[in-house]
């Protein structure tokens, strides 16, 4: 074995481990009978064959399920270890919009994967759209390195009020926060945190003032990453006013046009409900895909209308079931006049 192909095969069965980490790392294995791995087509059904092996390793049998190909037997798993305690699942496949919109037997299928939304949520996690080619990157950081990053900007932020964003672009963007340290929440793969890859701390915040000449992508609940990929600078230009959107500008034409028609229908998605530090540094660049992962791309991002769970106490607070996140492609980001992120690091 050359030294190359040892170091990418080291590399391969570390971020493996690390995702089992964030899979099972909260639960005691010894006591789980049934690891069900619930995966789409092509390079998803390769993601969970990889996936397999890392059980193997561990001496555990992990039993794998095409959600469209076998939608019934995944739906009778989904309900019947619904309250089982020795069941655990872990769900790998891309959620393809475009078929959602004009496939109906997909569309039904998708629904079908509803029923693990019944699972205790420690019991259950969605690899959100990360193909094989990605995998190793994606998940190059441990647990471990993600709480250590976040209780080390935690504490940079314990008692500032304001965070200010800027970009090349000019972007001139405060974002005011409560003092109190707890509004910022870590999601480093909690028990709770379902949703992987893991890695940002967020909040929603008292007021978001500025403009935003936006380079990056969106993703979200609508599928704008997946229409307009890569937003370049000029394109998309956004002024704040005391955490709403009140004003949109910019060259890209149809993509303002078709913000503006899901604001005539959804007027709320114009607060900012979540404003987050993107903290996992395995990932080095953005693609435009629209794809979930991209959110925590390192830096900054807003979400457009619905707040995080975890930062309301409860969903009724909602007045929007839409949920834009808007990342930012190269922002600085300082704290009490001392840089925190520039230059894609972290300044810890």
């Amino acid at each position: 074995m050359s030294a190359l192909h040892g170091r990418a095969k080291e590399a391969d069965d570390q971020s493996l481990e690390n995702f089992l980490q964030f899979w099972l790392g909260h639960l005691d294995a010894s006591c789980l009978d049934h690891f069900f791995i619930i995966h789409g087509s092509d390079t998803y059904a390769a993601v969970a064959q990889h996936i397999e092996s890392g059980l193997t390793r561990r001496g555990l049998r992990g039993t794998l399920l095409h959600f469209e190909e076998e939608a019934e037997r995944v739906r009778e798993i989904g309900i019947r270890h619904r309250h089982d305690r020795k069941a655990v699942a872990c769900l790998t496949y891309l959620l393809d919009y475009g078929r959602v919109a004009r496939d109906s037997t997909y569309r039904s299928h998708i629904k079908n994967l509803g029923v693990f939304d019944f699972w205790d949520i420690p019991r259950f996690r969605i690899v959100a759209d990360v193909p094989l080619a990605l995998f190793d990157r994606i998940f190059s950081q441990s647990k471990t390195d993600l709480i250590r990053r976040a209780n080390s900007i935690m504490q940079r932020l314990a008692g500032i009020d304001s965070i200010e964003i800027r970009t090349p672009t000019g972007t001139e963007l405060i974002v005011r926060v409560a003092k109190d340290p707890t509004a910022w929440y870590a999601n480093v793969g909690n028990p709770d945190d379902h949703v992987l890859p893991a890695g940002e701390i967020a909040t929603r915040p008292i007021s978001v003032d500025g403009r935003v000449d936006f380079s990056g992508t969106l993703i979200g609940t609508i599928p704008f990453g997946f229409k307009y990929g890569l937003i370049q600078p000029g394109e998309l230009v956004l002024d704040f006013h005391q955490g709403l959107l009140t004003h949109i500008d910019g060259t890209n034409k149809p993509l303002i046009r078709d913000l503006k028609r899901i604001i005539n229908r959804l007027p709320a998605i114009r607060r900012v409900g979540e404003t987050s530090l993107s903290i996992n540094t395995g990932i080095t660049e953005l693609e435009g895909t629209g794809y979930q992962w991209e959110e925590r791309y390192p830096g900054f991002h807003f979400a457009l209308g619905a707040e995080l769970s975890e930062n309301i106490t409860s969903l009724a607070e909602r007045e929007c079931p839409h949920h834009v996140d808007c990342v930012l492609s190269n922002p600085t980001i300082t704290a009490a006049n001392k840089t925190l992120f520039a230059n894609h690091q972290f300044c810890l």
